[in-house]
């Protein structure tokens, strides 16, 4: 398996099994078209966090035959923050056996905070198994009251770091150093709770 971060350029083909992840942040855009090859893995890992002012990602995947797709996205909108995430699969209706999946949490971590979450599945062949979930939320009260019945202190922070955590253990340790080093802006989401 081959294991990095998602590179800035338009069109992307992926031909052998690979996990990447794309880190982005407050006026970040990315409009990328990722074409999978026959017999490959892909899985794609996305952490977006804008505190102040506007993210816009737009992510296209164009399936081949016997292909494995799994996106997890999180996304994080501070006080001024406005994110935009469309995420699309497309398989065309000559691709067979292919396994498709999304799963997309997004995170209103102020009352001003806006997020636009599009998941979208084009799928014009029969022999497929796909599925897709979206969520926005923001923190439940009834966990932060119990969190602070137990002494915990910072239950926000350490909710959202959690989170985050979890896409990072999706990827080795060295590469794990690596993406940890590019969204040091992170520590910058906590002021906005």
């Amino acid at each position: 398996m081959y294991y990095d971060q998602l590179p800035s350029t338009k069109t992307i083909t992926i031909k052998e099994d690979s996990t990447f992840g794309l880190f982005a942040k407050a006026h970040n855009t990315y409009n990328i078209v990722i074409n999978v090859n026959d017999n490959v893995t892909f899985n794609l890992y996305t952490l977006i966090t804008c505190i102040d002012g506007n993210s816009d990602i737009k992510i296209h995947i164009n399936c081949s035959s016997d292909t494995k797709i799994n996106i997890v996205s999180k996304n994080f909108a501070g006080e001024k923050g406005k994110i935009s995430f469309t995420s699309a699969i497309e398989i065309p209706k000559w691709k067979k056996v292919v396994d498709a999946s999304m799963d997309i949490k997004n995170y209103l971590l102020h009352t001003t905070s806006e997020i636009s979450a599009n998941p979208d599945l084009w799928i014009y062949s029969k022999d497929v198994s796909c599925k897709h979930g979206c969520t926005i939320s923001t923190f439940d009260s009834n966990q932060l009251f119990y969190m602070g019945s137990r002494g915990i202190e910072n239950t926000k922070e350490l909710l959202v770091t959690g989170y985050i955590q979890n896409i990072l253990d999706k990827f080795p340790a060295p590469k794990h150093l690596m993406f940890k080093r590019n969204i040091n802006h992170v520590q910058e989401l906590f002021s906005s709770i």
